[in-house]
Order: C-alpha cells, then structure tokens, then sequence
C-alpha cells in the first residue's frame, strides 16, 4: 500500500500543533461548564444561572473548536509543499491522513500532507511518508465518523479496497479551509471528485 514512515524529526505536524487545535477549546469548554458547576452547588436554583453557563460553554467551545481547530494550517500546507520531495500541483488537495489502527487524544489526523490523483494510482505525499493505492484495487469510497463527527465538524472519507488479498484503508479529511465547517462541507465535493476518478474509464 505504501512505503513505512521514514524515520525522522517531524517539522511540520509537531505535537504542538496537534495539541494547540484541540486545547483552546478545551481550556474554554472546562472553564465555562467547571464554573456551571460550582454555581450549581452553592446556588439555590441550580436549573438557572449554571445551567446557562454550561450550554454556553458548549457552544463557545463548539465555535472554537471551528476556528482553531485547523491550527496554522495555511503555514502547514506551505511547509508541507516546500519539504516533499514529489511535485505538488493545484489540483492535489491538502488533507489530514491516518491509517485505520492510529489513535490520539490530541487531534485524529495522524499526518498532514497532499491527496494526489494519478491515472491508475491514488497517493497521500507528506514530509513523513508516501502512501499510496492502485485505482484497480479500490471497491469502496464512502464517508466514516472521526472524533468531530459528533459535532458536525468532522467524518473521513474512507478509501477502501484490496491489495495482495489484504483489505486495506485510506482515511483522508479535507483541510483546504481554515475553518472545520468549511472542510467539512466540502468533503461532499472531495469525496464525489474521488469517486468520479474511482469510476472513469482506465487510461
């Protein structure tokens, strides 16, 4: 499916850019709805006041979350373009990667990089890794829940198939916007150009 990640120091997708999406909401959300709670053990109509600060607090951490959850990612696909070895053109889509077993609790993206189309291969090209998958050994293309799914912020287009009898999986997400939101309403239109590439007619 692709070759294994190339050992060594990561520059672009760093922990810290991994955390930052996700801690400024948090920090907000924790605030807003710790203080909820305390309103609500010491007042004596506990439905009013705290109840208004904890959905507050939800909904400013959902408006966070929208706006930095994609932390400096214009300066990420710049970096990203500079360091790849392969040429990337504006046809190729920057995205966030993971493959089926990754898991964090900092962000779901285990990579950042490009979604390249070829005409018999579909490839992720990244500072770390090139990953890619033969048209012909596609069987599925379709949309599955990540962490912001829940949230309307966030779901993996899932590309899935098999290649020498194993089944494999390419979960990309769009990160061509600077807000969530956008990225995923316009994974619809991603997902659509990658089933039409998917379903054309062989070179």
């Amino acid at each position: 499916m692709g070759s294994p990640p190339k050992q060594r120091e990561v520059r672009v997708w760093t922990g810290s850019r991994r955390a930052a999406g996700n801690l400024i909401p948090a920090v907000v959300w924790l605030a807003c709805v710790g203080y909820g709670v305390y309103l609500a053990s010491i007042s004596v109509d506990p439905l009013g006041e705290p109840i208004r600060w904890m959905i507050g607090g939800t909904i400013a951490a959902w408006w966070f979350t929208n706006w930095f959850g994609l932390f400096q990612n214009g300066t990420m696909r710049a970096e990203v373009k500079r360091l790849v070895r392969e040429p990337i053109t504006d046809q190729d889509e920057f995205v966030g990667f993971a493959r089926p077993a990754f898991g964090s609790f900092t962000d779901a993206h285990e990579d950042v990089g490009f979604l390249c189309l070829g005409a018999d291969r579909i490839k992720f090209v990244s500072e770390q890794r090139v990953v890619q998958v033969f048209r012909a050994e596609v069987r599925s293309i379709h949309y599955r829940p990540n962490v912001h799914s829940v949230i309307l912020l966030g779901r993996w287009i899932a590309i899935e198939g098999i290649s020498d009898g194993q089944k494999i999986r390419l979960l990309v997400e769009p990160r061509r916007y600077g807000t969530m939101f956008a990225n995923f309403r316009y994974s619809r239109t991603l997902k659509h150009r990658l089933e039409e590439w998917w379903k054309s007619p062989p070179p």
